[in-house]
């Protein structure tokens, strides 16, 4: 059974939204991929004709992307410090650590 403490569980929940966000924008580009596919199939020479709206859409879910990425990856750092630090302290004191939340 694991006990978090409340500041765990709302990294928790946090890094739970970045990635359901993520998952949001990687469908995004990848529809806009096969719009390009499906052009290319086409008319091969279609493709590079195609208006910079859609190649800069495609850039901007790219870097947000990125930036969820970043993001999600600084605060699953965070996550493990804080987990390693409550292990830490349960094994110092060689008590159980206090019960907040089970999951």
């Amino acid at each position: 059974m694991v006990t978090l403490s409340p500041p765990i569980l709302s990294q928790i929940t946090e890094l739970e939204r970045l990635r359901r966000e993520q998952d949001s924008v990687i469908r995004k580009i990848n529809k806009l991929h096969l719009k390009l596919i499906e052009t290319q199939q086409e008319d091969p020479n279609r493709v590079e004709k195609l208006p910079e709206k859609l190649w800069a859409k495609l850039r901007s879910f790219y870097e947000e992307a990125s930036k969820l990425a970043e993001t999600e990856e600084r605060l699953a750092a965070q996550c493990v410090r804080s987990l390693d630090a409550r292990g830490s302290e349960g094994q110092r004191s060689g008590a159980a650590p206090s019960r907040v939340k089970t999951i």
